[in-house]
């Protein structure tokens, strides 16, 4: 048995994940995984073009990722 399923074991016990075990979950979550690759794409477009519309526009789609994950909690 993996780390990763002994700590869901445990969850679903009952047991509550650390402040670090909650980031790296949240990290790792697939709507906050595409909202980065989309928000660094954005963003290498906007720097690469000094736009800053879509410099904006990909921070805006990347605080959105977290912003989900730490509201869907």
């Amino acid at each position: 048995m993996s780390w990763a399923e002994k700590r869901i074991k445990q969850y679903r016990e009952g047991q509550k994940a650390t402040r670090l075990e909650k980031l790296a979950l949240e990290h790792g979550h697939p709507v906050n995984c595409a909202a980065s690759v989309i928000a660094t794409i954005f963003l290498g477009y906007g720097l690469w073009f000094h736009d800053f519309t879509w410099i904006a526009f990909g921070i805006i789609v990347g605080l959105f990722g977290h912003i989900y994950c730490s509201l869907k909690k």
